[in-house]
């Protein structure tokens, strides 16, 4: 496993485990990236619709978040059941 995926998972376990609604974009699951371009739409070049990693090369990515998910509904102490107040 190389470093950038490793570091892509210990990124996902901390969205999925921290306090909150966990904000993932579709394809996320399987490190599809723009190469660090946020808006692909103002590309010139023929790249602007490459997603760069496929999703089948991704698979262990995928299962990963999967049981990530799965581990988070199964867990009621990583999630919160009302929003945080100042009163206690």
């Amino acid at each position: 496993m190389t470093v950038r995926n490793r570091q892509a998972k210990n990124f996902m376990a901390s969205l999925l485990l921290s306090q909150g609604v966990p904000m993932i974009l579709s394809g996320d699951e399987v490190l599809r990236t723009q190469r660090g371009n946020n808006n692909a739409y103002c590309r010139t070049t023929k790249s602007a619709g490459s997603t760069g990693i496929s999703s089948r090369k991704n698979t262990e990515m995928f299962r990963f978040v999967q049981s990530l998910i799965a581990f988070r509904r199964r867990q009621p102490n990583v999630r919160r059941g009302s929003f945080l107040t100042e009163k206690r």
